[in-house]
């Protein structure tokens, strides 16, 4: 019996449309698989924002409530919330709202974006000031988005702060893929979890270049019941023009790679995505991956 693997699973929805679904069938789609999710022990479910064509929501805050209030324990949260394309105090009314709906559920990371496919769109939602894109914006909007939650946790909050009062305080986190963003979140004492969504598969490559400590690592990875038909899917996506995954394989060789990558790195918890077209198929990724990592079942006993 392999021994249960000694970090935490987490998912990161990307909010895409699912092949053969509309956008209200593949909104319901992710509800149902973070009920699934939770079933097989992820800890928890982060939406991200991006304003695309393809995706069936750019509004995390519309899909954060429905995610947690068809779930039971698992934290639910912005994965993330985008710097330059809101105000800390409206994104602080939005956390604290939601605290208060589901106490000690809420997460609220913050990341610098784009999450747009063309740069125009970027311009409108920054409203047209380029500056709200910079790596020195996002780390003012974290400070003074900071300054709430931390105010509010000392019970000292300012009566021009944002409400409601008496709210509990939802965990904020940054985001990003850089040494200056892992910084930024040392000065917060926040939270930092490393996204190397974007880096394509050699995923070895791209955490020797990074070099620091990883506590909270995202990736994408494809789970399928085997080496070839993962790497099928893999093929697939690819010829669509999407990003290749970081991690591909069987259950087995994926819980081989996450343990090394643990082991080797100091990762508590891997926030794992993918973008395979098919709900269906995507749901059983997640569920194959859980399974192999957090009970060590063999892939030919799932």
């Amino acid at each position: 019996m392999i021994t249960p693997l000694p970090f935490r699973l987490g998912v990161l929805d990307l909010c895409k449309v699912s092949s053969g679904l509309g956008p209200a069938e593949s909104m319901f789609a992710s509800l149902k698989l973070a009920q699934i999710c939770e079933s097989v022990g992820y800890s928890r479910y982060w939406v991200g924002e991006h304003h695309t064509s393809d995706s069936y929501s750019s509004n995390p805050c519309l899909l954060v409530p429905l995610l947690a209030s068809v779930t039971r324990s698992m934290r639910v949260g912005f994965g993330g919330m985008i710097a330059g394309y809101q105000s800390p105090r409206w994104m602080a009314e939005t956390a604290f709202a939601l605290s208060e709906l589901f106490p000690k559920r809420i997460d609220v990371g913050v990341c610098k974006g784009p999450g747009v496919a063309f740069r125009e769109v970027s311009l409108e939602l920054a409203r047209g000031d380029e500056k709200r894109l910079t790596h020195e914006a996002m780390r003012e909007v974290c400070f003074a988005l900071n300054s709430f939650f931390q105010r509010r946790l000392a019970s000292c909050a300012l009566a021009s702060d944002p409400g409601p009062k008496g709210v509990l305080c939802p965990d904020m986190w940054v985001l990003g893929s850089s040494i200056n963003t892992a910084r930024l979140a040392e000065e917060l004492e926040a939270p930092f979890a490393l996204s190397f969504l974007s880096r394509g598969t050699n995923l070895t490559n791209a955490l020797d270049e990074y070099g620091s400590p990883i506590r909270v690592l995202a990736v994408s990875i494809i789970c399928a019941e085997t080496t070839r038909e993962a790497a099928c899917i893999g093929a697939d996506i690819e010829a669509l023009g999407l990003l290749p995954h970081n991690l591909m394989g069987s259950p087995d060789d994926c819980a081989t790679a996450l343990r090394k990558i643990s082991a080797d790195r100091g990762v508590e918890e891997f926030i794992v995505s993918n973008w395979i077209p098919s709900a269906e198929a995507r749901a059983r990724s997640f569920e194959l991956l859980a399974k192999a990592v957090t009970t060590g079942v063999p892939a030919n006993a799932l």
